[in-house]
């Protein structure tokens, strides 16, 4: 039994490993391109370069646990898992700062955003607390020395405390935007967007936290079980934030592309401007695809004998076809 749990552990250090990596890879890639396209305040790029060096120190203890566990044959490595779970409770923490800055943007809910902020805020000390009273690898025993939580003790609250603001912010969002009633079907695909984005991102770090959770409550599982997933949660929070940024980008398309006015393009020499009575001086009137847009240069009215010449009279106005003008497209 103990060979085949070394078997499992093994196994799962590696794949965490190899798994770890692919996510670090595809982090890297994705911030590459979208930086480079994406107009981005200097906050969020602060932001952005925050987790990237965060991830890369998570990824090097992950090489350094991987390393110390296989070749110099430690068993059970303090430092890397001690600083792989500050690291991973730091972006949990910045992961659900910008959840509940977007969640504040929408409702506007300054109360219930601070409550999930602490709520945020009490993983960060249940994580610190974990390393400062002996690690992750710490065992604790009561009873005559009947182990009832399989280690890490403390962090399973961290799981916990990182599960719970996923959840609430998801649910809140949800909840937020299906009291919008909108008329127009553009608006309602775009709430219906993000209501989808919320759940599916609750959905995926939640489940990840909580398979973790699962594997430490379990005594008889291998503790590299945990490794598994733990080693990949950073990666993942970090992932999480990419993905909304460009499911974002995408919905601020979709408002733009809402907004243009479609239309229908003439050739160039069917068009004229429909001339108005000259009781309005300098008034122009355009119709566009339906709409009318009026241009006024001035509004002072003049009398017919002012405008023109005693036994002038004024010509008559002709009917000519309106004119249409295409709109253009910005980029999204």
């Amino acid at each position: 039994m103990d060979a085949q749990n070394s078997r499992v552990g093994v196994s799962c250090l590696l794949a965490g490993s190899w798994l770890n990596t692919v996510l670090f890879t595809l982090e890297i890639v994705l911030c590459f391109l979208y930086m480079r396209r994406w107009k981005l305040d200097p906050v969020f790029h602060y932001g952005f370069v925050l987790f990237l060096v965060n991830d890369t120190l998570g990824t090097l203890c992950v090489y350094a646990n991987s390393f110390l566990s296989f070749v110099q044959r430690t068993e059970n490595p303090k430092w890397p898992a001690a600083v792989l779970l500050i690291s991973t409770a730091l972006s949990a923490l910045i992961e659900q700062t910008f959840l509940v800055h977007r969640y504040w943007m929408v409702t506007k809910n300054t109360v219930w955003s601070g409550i999930i902020m602490l709520i945020a805020l009490a993983h960060m000390c249940a994580a610190i607390s974990s390393v400062a009273l002996g690690g992750p690898s710490k065992e604790f025993s009561v009873h005559n020395g009947l182990t009832l939580v399989r280690p890490p003790a403390l962090t399973i609250l961290t799981c916990l405390k990182i599960f719970r603001p996923h959840v609430l912010i998801a649910l809140s969002m949800v909840w937020s935007l299906s009291g919008f009633d909108s008329v127009s079907q553009s608006t309602r695909h775009l709430i219906r967007s993000i209501a989808l984005n919320a759940l599916a991102t609750g959905a995926v770090v939640a489940s990840v936290t909580g398979l973790a959770m699962i594997t430490l409550l379990i005594k008889s599982l291998d503790r590299n079980i945990f490794s598994l997933f733990f080693v990949i949660m950073g990666r993942v929070y970090s992932l999480t934030i990419i993905v909304n940024f460009y499911q974002r980008h995408r919905q601020q398309a979709i408002v733009s592309n809402a907004m243009h006015v479609s239309a229908v393009s003439l050739p160039e020499s069917q068009f004229v401007v429909e001339s108005l009575p000259t009781t309005t001086r300098g008034t122009l009137e355009v119709r566009t695809a339906g709409r009318t847009t009026r241009d006024s240069r001035s509004t002072e009215r003049t009398s017919p004998k002012d405008e023109f010449p005693s036994g002038t009279a004024p010509p008559r106005p002709s009917r000519v076809p309106a004119l249409y003008t295409s709109a253009s497209h910005s980029e999204a």
